[in-house]
């Protein structure tokens, strides 16, 4: 079985392109190795979306607003669904209770930052 990764990354106009291209670039690699990807996102380009697709990356839509709790539980849902072997989260509107919260459903999760702008990051791995 090969392995999932799910990846929770918002891009618009004004922001989130960058991360949005980190995790497809990572989305890749995953996918050459093997490995199936699903992709969350709240926000997210039409071009973006269309690229995605090309890629064979399935892209899931949240329903709710950016880093509520609604927003984690879609993801939790998404990642038991997708049999998840890891979460990667991108973005600076994923506050640590978001983060706790999905650690506390048993998701092993990597937090992409280069800010470094949390007070804590409750997650297995930070890749700043």
């Amino acid at each position: 079985m090969p392995l999932s990764l799910v990846i929770r990354a918002d891009a618009s106009f004004a922001m989130g392109v960058g991360h949005a291209m980190r995790c497809l670039a990572l989305a890749q690699a995953w996918q050459e190795s093997g490995g199936d990807v699903a992709w969350f996102a709240c926000e997210m380009p039409d071009a973006l979306i269309a690229r995605l697709r090309r890629e064979g990356v399935a892209l899931h839509v949240a329903t709710d607003a950016v880093g509520d709790e609604r927003d984690a539980i879609e993801l939790v849902r998404l990642a038991d669904q997708t049999y998840a072997d890891w979460v990667v989260v991108d973005g600076y509107r994923f506050a640590p209770d978001y983060l706790r919260r999905l650690r506390t459903s048993g998701q092993r999760m990597v937090m992409i930052d280069e800010m470094a702008h949390l007070e804590c990051y409750p997650v297995d791995f930070l890749l700043n």
